[in-house]
């Protein structure tokens, strides 16, 4: 995603696996004759801002992109096993649990990360506000025929049956690993930037977190 101004904002994915397994007595430890399915997804991503550099040259060649902040982390996603999921709601009838861990989630940030992303945010404020406007002037007509259409959809009798279907219980636990927050001083306490040898950093760091909801 980009701006008129070069801002610009990068995501990045790296190898990503996903692993679907009804085997679940050899994968998970289950006990005999459960039909649950293990579920497994691991993805590498990466969030950069920062600025297109073009060449003057050379317009035809291809931009660089100078990164200004980023994050990055390892996600992975499994349903619980079944010695895991043996807390105190286990006596909750149709509970699934899924743990997902976030391995090592780095976020680096430099002070004019600040103004590109309030300069990427206006941009596309204006672009969606635009948007609206144009779907806010639709024609009348079309909006009757949307509205005549939901209107023969028997949403009572869809209630119905949703309501009188049993509905499990689905439990989240996010568990973050080795979290690092780091954000460069390049300048001195009266605004003077420091060369690259006497530049200092902030850095904030977390072993690991857990938050759980349901």
């Amino acid at each position: 995603a980009t701006t008129p101004s070069n801002s610009a904002v990068r995501f990045e994915t790296g190898t990503s696996e996903l692993v679907l397994s009804n085997r679940v007595a050899n994968v998970q430890g289950s006990k005999f004759g459960s039909n649950k399915i293990s579920t497994k997804a691991k993805i590498h991503l990466k969030l950069s801002l920062g600025q297109l550099i073009r060449d003057v040259i050379y317009p035809e060649a291809e931009p660089q992109f100078q990164q200004h902040a980023y994050f990055k982390t390892s996600v992975q996603l499994r349903n619980a096993l079944e010695d895991e999921s043996n807390t105190e709601e286990s006596n909750i009838p149709d509970k699934e649990v899924i743990l997902i861990t976030l391995n090592r989630p780095l976020i680096f940030l430099q002070p004019v990360a600040v103004d590109r992303a309030i300069l990427v945010w206006l941009s596309y404020k204006n672009a969606w506000e635009y948007w609206a406007e144009q779907r806010s002037s639709l024609n009348k007509e079309v909006l009757i025929a949307t509205q005549q259409v939901i209107e023969r959809v028997p949403i009572s009798q869809i209630k119905e049956q949703i309501s009188s279907q049993h509905i499990g219980t689905l439990f989240l636990q996010l568990n973050v690993q080795d979290i690092g927050v780091a954000i460069p001083i390049t300048t001195d306490s009266f605004g003077v930037p420091r060369d690259n040898d006497s530049k200092g950093a902030i850095v904030c760091t977390v072993e690991t977190t857990s938050i759980s909801a349901c």
